[in-house]
């Protein structure tokens, strides 16, 4: 333990002389990670994949989501992938498994040594196995004798800090709290875990040093000369990864002048108004968003077009639980329109059901099954009979609230983070404008709000209407386990704390759309605000999470005892369709039939991240303004970047730009 207390110490020491140079920052953080790789290199033998099952039951991730993942294990310092062997998980050397790996000058029977770990052209041997089971050490001691000198991080390249960040992600999935990898539980992964994310601010600082001359209320960064930020960083690089922070400046823009102008006339409009001028916009906009398909019941948690609402057919299951003894099997028929063949069947069955002449079980699950069918089936159902009770449907999971009048609501954002985001965003465009090239956007994540709301607003502020609206979960880190001050997921515990697991309040720029090995496709967010400034270093991003009717809207997956892992997505109402009632089996009935209801369940709240945005997976088609058959998170890939995000926490948040 004193040991640690003394390196810790270390670490911060370098940390404060960081803050004057960066290559420090990475040189220190360089270093750490070098004894994290060092420890797994020593088990890379013993690198044996532990049961998924805990992990998936609590991250369900649907499955697209991992497809794109490569590495999650280290082979001589070297990014890697784990291959099955001999009925076992081995790592497999760089030269077999990472496309980015170069032989450089080296022999045929040496490998390349990783060169952000121990600068380039280094080689060691790497014929025997005890030279692969020794590589990284190999390389260690080769880099000492040379010096152990990390000056070659005093200047990276675009590439060199792409392979860093990499690095350091891939490190963070093996060791991170919920790695796969048995490394993950040595003493050296846990103090490095604490350190990793101080690595990555300063590749950020280095990415983002022409942010060098702003001083904020938490503190001031150096200064750099813009001549040599673009002799080091690529300006590319710059734009996409960090907000700049140098005036806007009209002449050096391509965009024509009235742009400009429009873009200053709104902002008048929002950012000077006060009193019944902006209570007027809010409250248009409210009605507006109520008033258009974003609220229709049976649009709110499936696209009806594709299958319909997961709400219509629970209501189904209800009206039909003891229908042949209940007498209302007319009242039944004619609220869902049942066809005439159909009432035939049921009524059959239900009489046979009464006399018990036959199997009553096998029976039941038949009459229910024809009817799932023909409702399934049925394109011309009129829906507006159910517009109420699915309303008050969606009152009791949660997704709408109870209003005034103490009929069902849609949801608006709260007036107070509309306000606030408004007075926040004149101000964000006034320091940040060469940075926001969507002035006309703002997304709004309304965290007081429980997380079975629909609380991310992107807003049209040209049109003063709703672009997107869906559901975003919060991080997991407060000391309520993600469940709110409302038990709902409301107004959790903020945090700009590396390792809290929690989410961040305030103003962020979104960066570009992204993809990484743990979360897949997602969006980088810059953190521009006093209680965000540590996203880059936490990697807190907007990712693909799951819906609280997942199962409905993507498939229901079952868990594999055997194989000890989930199947691939099953759709429910597919399966049902397909089913033939007067030959299927009990089993293959119940089978269907269990689908069908375990499909259609909500979750009390939605499941909660390590502290990123996680949003809607499901397509939804049908409330795209664009129309697009892509997923809600593929959408905001394509729509945010660029633009203003505000995330609110409630009436005493603070921020530095209201």
């Amino acid at each position: 333990m004193s040991k640690w207390i003394v390196f810790l110490g270390l670490f911060l020491s370098f940390s404060v002389l960081a803050r004057t140079n960066d290559a420090l920052m990475r040189e220190s953080w360089t270093r750490d990670l070098k004894s994290l790789l060092a420890e797994i290199d020593i088990q890379d033998t013993k690198l044996l994949v532990e049961s998924e099952k805990n992990f998936l039951l609590r991250f369900t991730l649907i499955e697209s989501a991992w497809a794109d993942s490569r590495f999650n294990c280290f082979y001589g310092g070297w990014p890697s992938v784990l291959r099955l062997s001999g009925g076992k998980k081995l790592c497999q050397m760089p030269t077999r498994s990472n496309p980015g790996y170069s032989q450089g000058t080296c022999g045929k029977s040496e490998i390349q040594c990783q060169p952000m770990l121990f600068d380039k052209g280094l080689c060691v041997p790497f014929g025997s196995a005890e030279e692969r089971r020794s590589s990284f050490s190999n390389c260690e001691k080769k880099f000492q004798a040379k010096g152990g000198n990390y000056s070659f991080l005093d200047d990276p390249s675009e590439k060199d800090l792409l392979e860093l960040q990499e690095i350091s992600l891939v490190a963070g999935e093996v060791c991170g709290p919920h790695s796969k990898s048995p490394q993950k539980n040595t003493i050296i992964c846990k103090n490095i875990m604490k350190k990793l994310p101080d690595g990555l601010k300063s590749i950020q600082q280095g990415v983002a040093r022409s942010t060098a001359s702003t001083a904020e209320d938490t503190g001031s960064v150096s200064e750099v000369k813009p001549e040599k930020v673009k002799k080091a960083i690529p300006e590319k690089v710059v734009v996409d990864s960090a907000p700049e922070l140098t005036p806007h400046n009209e002449e050096d823009c391509d965009e024509p002048s009235h742009s400009h102008r429009e873009v200053q006339t709104f902002a008048n409009a929002l950012g000077q108004v006060a009193g019944s001028s902006m209570d007027t916009i809010y409250e248009d906009m409210k009605q507006k968003f109520q008033n258009s398909p974003f609220c229709k019941p049976e649009n709110v948690m499936n696209d009806p077009g594709k299958q319909p609402s997961g709400l219509l057919v629970r209501l189904l299951e209800k009206d039909l639980r003891g229908l042949e003894y209940n007498g209302n099997i007319d009242d039944v028929f004619n609220r869902y329109d049942v066809s005439s063949s159909v009432r035939s069947q049921v009524q059959s069955y239900a009489s046979q059901i009464k006399s018990n002449s036959g199997d009553v079980k096998t029976l039941r699950l038949r009459m229910r099954a024809i009817f799932y069918q023909d409702v399934l089936g049925n394109q011309n159902l009129d829906m507006s009979k159910f517009q109420n009770d699915i309303a008050q449907e969606l009152v009791k999971d949660h997704v709408f609230k109870t209003g005034d009048d103490g009929k069902p609501e849609c949801p608006f954002i709260s007036k107070d983070a509309f306000m606030k985001a408004m007075k926040g965003r004149a101000n964000v465009m006034s320091k940040y404008k060469g940075s926001v090239k969507l002035p006309d956007q703002i997304t709004i994540v309304d965290y007081s709000r429980p997380s079975n709301e629909r609380r991310m607003y992107v807003l049209d502020l040209n049109n003063l209407e709703v672009l997107h609206n869906t559901w975003v979960s919060h991080g997991i880190g407060s000391s309520d386990n993600g469940a709110g001050t409302d038990g709902l997921g409301g107004s959790p515990e903020m945090s700009n704390v590396n390792g809290s697991l929690k989410s961040s309040e305030g103003f962020v720029i979104a960066g570009k759309a992204s993809s990484g090995s743990t979360f897949g496709n997602n969006v980088i967010l810059n953190g521009i605000d006093r209680n965000n400034t540590n996203m880059a270093s936490r990697a807190v991003v907007m990712h693909e999470w799951i819906t609280p009717m997942e199962d409905y809207s993507i498939g229901v997956r079952d868990w594999d005892r055997e194989r000890k892992k989930f199947s691939g997505p099953v759709d429910s109402v597919r399966l049902m369709k397909n089913i033939n009632p007067s030959t299927a089996s009990a089993t293959e009935l119940e089978n269907a039939i269990y689908r069908m209801t375990d499909a259609t369940r909500v979750s009390k709240y939605m499941a909660t991240t390590e502290g990123c945005l996680g949003v809607s997976g499901a397509v939804m088609k049908h409330l795209d303004k664009k129309k697009r058959n892509v997923s809600q998170l593929e959408a905001l890939r394509q729509d945010l970047p660029g633009s203003i995000i505000f995330s609110y926490s409630g009436p005493e948040m603070k921020s530095n730009f209201f």
